[in-house]
């Protein structure tokens, strides 16, 4: 596999030679450098928007800024008692839902407006996490602790209806879901441990018609067959038709798509830092994602060829898991 260089705006990124071994192999990633799409139209709605979390007040809270890291706003306040994770944009653009994390107690989930109002919390039983809104606006998905294990959920946005859609059991968890822009499906990390035995986090897609009708039934294929790298952080593309993710096959987490059938598997970056939580744009050109490469995250943006990439913060503190709105 060739080695590829990734030009940042503002830092450069080492790179390392890709030669992991994996099943399958990744699609090598083209040579050539394609001149950059242009960003999307910075209007302050539709998809020239991006959520994330930054702790640059002393607190995680959540920011939105412009595609092009202009604008910079913060969006919730709640001081040093929580911490504001994981936001997700809800299909209109209106809200954001998103993770609390409280000083001392379990984890919840809210929402808020986007101009910081009518904030309100949608769990309140067991430590929740990592939401997702559906895309027709009725579900909030998200993996919650239920007393044997992590499983995931759904919720309407008014905090009732909530129905978990997962076996319960000591042998596996499951993470961060990512629903299909069809609503039929959500992407996630699956965390197989029977007895006690770690086989790692590989992503897994979820019918949601079966699990609604029976959560304990076999619902899940696995992704991408064979190979036992980790594997985290799905996220669908805007036509539906491939998934990007992150993976550990070269000693650092790097950003992967393959096709939702788990085919014409390719890797995006070969960087010696780390890279995080990819969300793709709406037009399906780029996509956001969170790397490492002074110390400290910091949002970027790339093509989804791998080429390209544009470093959006550039703050001394940790700026994280973006979402690029709908």
């Amino acid at each position: 596999m060739s080695i590829r260089h990734i030009q940042l705006s503002v830092a450069v990124i080492s790179v390392t030679v890709a030669a992991a071994c994996s099943t399958p192999e990744p699609t090598a990633t083209p040579a050539s450098t394609p001149s950059p799409t242009p960003l999307p139209a910075m209007s302050g709605s539709g998809g020239g928007v991006i959520a994330f979390v930054s702790d640059r007040d002393g607190n995680a809270e959540i920011f939105v800024m412009n595609a092009d890291g202009t604008d910079q706003t913060q969006l919730t306040d709640t001081g040093a008692s929580r911490r504001n994770l994981h936001p997700a944009w809800s299909p209109d653009g209106s809200q954001i839902v998103y993770q609390a994390e409280p000083t001392a107690g379990r984890e919840d989930i809210w929402v808020v407006g986007l101009d910081g109002s009518d904030a309100r919390q949608l769990t309140s039983k067991r430590n929740s996490r990592r939401p997702a809104w559906s895309p027709d606006g009725a579900q909030i998905a998200f993996d919650q602790w239920n007393g044997r294990n992590t499983g995931l959920c759904t919720i309407s946005p008014d905090g009732t209806d909530q129905q978990c859609l997962t076996p319960v059991t000591p042998d596996a968890d499951f993470f961060d879901p990512a629903w299909s822009p069809d609503g039929t499906r959500i992407a996630c990390a699956l965390h197989s441990h029977p007895s006690g035995r770690d086989e790692g986090y590989r992503i897994h897609i979820l019918d949601v018609a079966a699990a609604r009708q029976n959560a304990e039934g076999d619902n899940m294929r696995r992704l991408v067959e064979g190979g036992d790298a980790e594997e985290d952080n799905p996220t669908w593309s805007p036509d539906g038709q491939q998934i990007a993710f992150t993976s550990v096959r070269e000693g650092h987490w790097q950003i992967f798509v393959v096709d939702t059938d788990g085919t014409n598997l390719r890797q995006l970056t070969h960087d010696a830092v780390d890279h995080r939580y990819p969300t793709w744009a709406p037009d399906g050109e780029r996509m956001a994602f969170q790397s490492n490469p002074d110390g400290q995250w910091d949002i970027y943006v790339l093509n989804v060829d791998g080429t390209e990439a544009l470093r959006l913060t550039a703050h001394d503190a940790s700026d994280q898991h973006p979402d690029w709105r709908p």
